[in-house]
């Protein structure tokens, strides 16, 4: 009766460490799941960031093209009345 006592006093000892491990196991698992909120957030603000910029740039990109031309007509306009000007 002694021995059978001590196995199920050994196998509820094995149980306890089982669920001591479980916990620990629940506890990572709950850092890790809060670390990936985290990078999912700080993934998301970055992304925003980007948007943002590359809306900038579209815009940027519009205007220095507006600009190009305009200086390109300037340019030929006035080599053109150079060239006409000293014609003769």
């Amino acid at each position: 009766m002694e021995a059978r006592f001590d196995r199920l006093e050994n196998k509820l000892d094995s149980m306890g460490q089982s669920l001591t491990k479980l916990v620990e196991i629940d506890t990572k698992l709950d850092h890790f799941s809060q670390h990936n909120a985290n990078q999912d957030k700080r993934l998301d603000a970055h992304s925003l960031r980007l948007d943002k910029l590359n809306d900038s740039v579209i815009k940027n990109t519009g205007a220095s093209r507006m600009a190009e031309r305009l200086f390109f007509i300037t340019l030929t306009a006035g080599i053109s009345f150079i060239a006409y000007s000293l014609r003769g």
